[in-house]
């Protein structure tokens, strides 16, 4: 602690003759948030702990090599993820907490073991989360149960059989005449929340850092990404990871969107702050990579003037996404999508 402050750890960690051959991994944990940072002081990946959606983990081998020698710097963040509320998320935040190593260790990645966990999972929230009145989501059931009868722990033979099971039923398809659905992987940042604007910064590098470090191992994974003024700080505060951003984005994975300098209030400003957002946000994208955004990405205000569709064809826009009209208590929106 105090809350709000930041330390410097030095790790170094050698794999152990038991390891040899598996995938390595440094597990760590202090209750709140992190980066890990070459020794040439590269962003590699954020860390953080957020109940049930932990990233506490950072891969050092996919095959160790027995004695090996690994050394990083860690950056610890002393607040949670969702910044220092005293007793409730939105209340004011407690000055003096702080926080401690619960966890630094080596331990082995067992892949057969997740890929059977994630599968089980996904085909769990189908099950509960889809309209009970869908064939699909007592399809999703059934074969959880499968899975679940098939499975021997101890028997990594049948690991693989389950994990073959689910890859079956993910693959099925709907028919032809129905909707293909893309997702595209987004991370919202506020600028200004619950925390400082020297945390917001930080985020922006914990985020962008992993996101790049996933799309090493999956290469259908593509990331949408908006607000100008969250790449500018990127770009003055972290130029390597900044570097890496603008090659993935030439390579087409790293996608701009939004076209404003942030992701701005849309009810309390004027036609002419509106509009500059606009202005200086596509200059920005248009002089950083090259192109224009296409693309509206305003997910996460409170309200939108009557002028945005109207701003948005000027500054050449074609597309719209948000999801905050359909919190209206009041004047419900008709559409989910709309020309």
């Amino acid at each position: 602690g105090p809350t709000w402050a930041t330390h410097w750890f030095r790790v170094t960690a050698v794999v152990p003759k038991r390891f040899t051959g598996q995938e390595v991994r440094l597990r760590w944990n202090t209750g709140c948030e992190a980066m890990v940072y070459s020794l040439e002081h590269d962003p590699l990946q954020g860390l953080t702990e957020l109940g049930g959606q932990e990233r506490t983990d950072f891969i050092l081998a996919r095959s160790a090599e027995a004695g090996k020698r690994y050394e990083l710097n860690i950056e610890m963040a002393c607040n949670p993820i969702f910044g220092a509320g005293h007793a409730g998320m939105i209340n004011p935040p407690d000055p003096k907490r702080t926080f401690s190593i619960a966890q630094c260790e080596l331990a082995v990645f067992d892949r057969d073991c997740a890929a059977l966990c994630y599968d089980l999972e996904l085909l769990v929230d189908m099950a509960t989360k889809m309209d009970d009145k869908w064939p699909r989501s007592f399809q999703a059931l059934y074969k959880a149960n499968e899975i679940v009868n098939a499975c021997h722990v101890g028997d990594r033979e049948s690991y693989r059989k389950c994990h073959e099971m689910a890859a079956k039923f993910f693959a099925q398809r709907n028919g032809d005449s129905q909707l293909t659905i893309a997702a595209m992987a987004n991370c919202h940042i506020d600028c200004a929340w619950l925390w400082t604007y020297e945390e917001t910064v930080r985020k922006c590098a914990r985020s962008f850092a992993s996101t790049l470090r996933l799309m090493d191992d999956y290469p259908d994974l593509n990331f949408v990404c908006s607000q100008a003024q969250q790449y500018e700080w990127v770009k003055v505060n972290y130029p390597g990871l900044y570097e890496r951003m603008k090659t993935s984005v030439a390579g087409g994975r790293f996608i701009p969107v939004g076209g404003t300098w942030v992701e701005m209030d849309a009810n309390m400003p004027s036609g002419e702050a509106l509009a500059r957002q606009f202005l200086v946000g596509q200059h920005y994208f248009k002089q950083e990579f090259g192109r224009y955004c296409d693309v509206f990405w305003l997910p996460d205000t409170f309200g939108y003037s009557s002028q945005l569709p109207q701003l948005m064809r000027s500054a050449g826009m074609r597309y719209f996404l948000t999801q905050k009209i359909s919190w209206n208590l009041l004047n419900k929106f008709p559409h989910h999508s709309f020309n």
